[in-house]
């Protein structure tokens, strides 16, 4: 089978996809044809890649060895994908969600098994290219449409594709910026390589050309549809490049240049300010005054999602179990604090909740060993990198190994490029190795030589730079915490505020909640001293803040508001909504 996907076939193109019930290179021709419509579809459809997925499946299993298939997925490479899928259908067991709720997550994983064949199909297929190329061909003519709908809006096809109401976006014609944002960062970075291979070569216009195509998908990003998860991990990933494929003095002259562009760009790009801005305004939104925000509310998802994971940190609260938790910690909230939602916008607790520290580490193994798969030059193998390491660093802010098109961008990138890596391995390769030492490379050897000279060091050199390095490291953290500790505050309302939270505290064991009043502090050490939960103190410490106020809206936590010095500060105990919208700083006891 093999060798005749390798062989030119005699018969045109049409002729051979039209003979594929009798030729086996035209059968893993059809296969390779599927391949690249899924990659084509996927920036613009939902419905058609799951389409495209399914025929290109029938498509593949009369194709299939079945004992070169078997021995493929004894591989750890496939075999944590199945194991993340098994996980989630085993997890469905234990799991106190109703059963649709359950099989509604397992849901995420499925496309993780279509990952093994795509590993198998391209390793003996020449044609992985056209899968990538297709892809870009894809995103560029979406990069296109971007620029004509930032225009003209209502040229958007969400207007016509969207199931609910919708209102025109700048510059999304399809979907929405997150995922337009991850392609375009992927498209861009991935040119990188073979402009780069290009330049190397003095092969300046193909270069420039891919540089252009490059610079169109990054100018998008900054004046069109600006994604604050691509402005996060973007320069992360152009590191990374600049680590593997640059000169360490090519790398300094590439930072520079790129902090002055950036300067540029944020000077003249108002969408990136704005975008930029949303960070701490988010946050503000949230946390101070309690409305939905995107920044914000995703911190409020990951502060109950680790609540969640600390119930049940082994195995978790099983599959499906997330919507549920989070609308049995919204009883008696308010604002985002009382958001349902079923993903928590980080991959890691999304698996924590569900799987506990078992999925934990399945879910670290494949990333890990999947960025161990691509090691060396080549195109594929930097596409493969790129593909796992953004998916790495954007599911700190979404849960993308698990989203629709990030997902199945992950399992197209690392399918067909580590095929193609495994491919080129068992080929003889013409091509002579790089001359060029990356940063990488000069760091790694100035590290083992810097081994070597600690290996010829004398033995008693050793034992005393053993014994000092663990010294220097321990002052450091002792003088570090005792700088930074805050000193214990003595004042009359010092000891009254903890006095007060004592009582609290003894209020809320025995009767599983706060006093729910918004009133001043007199009042509250009324009903705490009424039912003997106000502790004595031995001095009269009344009258020492007479505008002090207490409030708690639902009894989940407080707020303790004084005025020291001429000045407004909040002790909150609890993370709940407690009825202000403004947050003073915090009290110094």
């Amino acid at each position: 089978m093999t060798e005749a996907v390798r062989k030119e076939p005699g018969l045109s193109g049409f002729a051979l996809i039209m003979s594929a019930r009798h030729d086996p290179a035209a059968r893993i021709l059809n296969v390779d044809l599927v391949a690249v419509l899924i990659a084509f579809l996927l920036p613009w459809s939902t419905t058609g890649v799951v389409i495209a997925v399914a025929l290109w499946i029938i498509a593949l299993v009369p194709t299939l060895q079945l004992g070169a298939f078997l021995r493929s997925l004894k591989r750890p490479v496939c075999v944590l994908p199945i194991a993340m899928f098994a996980l989630a259908l085993v997890g469905t067991l234990w799991s106190e969600a109703p059963w649709g709720e359950r099989l509604y997550g397992v849901g995420p994983t499925v496309k993780l098994l279509v990952l093994p064949l795509l590993l198998y199909h391209f390793e003996r297929s020449p044609r992985g290219a056209w899968v990538f190329v297709a892809f870009l061909a894809s995103c560029s003519l979406l990069m296109i449409s971007s620029w004509i709908v930032a225009f003209v809006p209502d040229l958007s096809l969400k207007s016509h594709l969207s199931r609910g109401p919708y209102e025109a976006a700048s510059g999304i014609i399809v979907k929405n910026y997150i995922d337009q944002g991850q392609e375009f960062v992927l498209c861009a970075l991935a040119l990188a390589y073979p402009a780069l291979t290009f330049r190397r070569t003095n092969k300046i216009w193909p270069a420039l050309l891919l540089a252009a195509i490059a610079a169109g998908f990054v100018a998008n990003m900054m004046f069109v549809v600006v994604s604050r998860t691509a402005l996060a991990t973007m320069p992360i990933l152009l590191g990374l490049f600049a680590l593997l494929y640059l000169q360490c003095r090519t790398v300094i002259a590439a930072l520079c240049t790129a902090v002055l562009l950036a300067a540029v760009v944020w000077n003249v790009s108002p969408a990136l300010r704005a975008t930029a801005s949303k960070f701490v305004s988010d946050y503000q939104h949230t946390r101070v005054q309690n409305n939905v925000s995107g920044l914000g509310s995703r911190l409020e998802y990951w502060q109950k999602s680790l609540e969640f994971f600390v119930e049940a940190p082994l195995i978790g609260h099983g599959t499906g179990s997330t919507r549920g938790l989070f609308e049995q910690a919204a009883v008696g909230e308010r604002g985002a604090q009382a958001e349902v939602v079923a993903n928590p916008h980080n991959q890691t607790l999304n698996v924590a909740v569900q799987w506990g520290v078992v999925g934990v580490i399945v879910l670290y193994a494949m990333w890990l060993l999947h960025l161990s798969f691509f090691r060396g030059e080549g195109w594929e193998t930097w596409v493969g990198l790129l593909v796992v390491a953004q998916n790495i660093v954007t599911s700190l802010f979404n849960s993308h190994l698990f989203d629709f098109v990030e997902g199945w961008i992950y399992v197209l990138g690392v399918g067909v490029a580590g095929g193609m890596s495994v491919g080129a391995r068992q080929r003889p390769s013409g091509a002579p190795p790089s001359p060029r030492l990356s940063c990488w490379q000069a760091v790694i050897r100035q590290a083992s030589a810097a081994r070597e000279t600690i290996s010829a060091m004398p033995r008693s050199s050793k034992i005393l730079g053993g014994f000092a390095i663990p010294a220097v490291l321990l002052c450091g953290s002792l003088l570090a915490v005792n700088y930074f500790r805050v000193p214990t505050v003595d004042t009359p309302m010092a000891r009254e505020a903890r006095s007060i939270m004592a009582g609290l505290q003894k209020y809320h064991a025995a009767r599983g909640a706060y006093p729910i009043l918004d009133s001043p502090l007199a009042e509250l050490k009324e009903v705490l001293a009424k039912d003997g939960y106000l502790g004595s103190t031995s001095d009269d410490l009344s009258g020492t803040d007479n505008a002090a106020w207490y409030a708690s809206v639902n009894g989940k936590s407080y707020g303790l508001l004084f005025h020291p010095s001429g000045t407004r500060c909040l002790v909150q105990v609890g993370r709940s909504y407690i009825g202000w919208g403004e947050r003073p700083p915090p009290c110094p006891f």
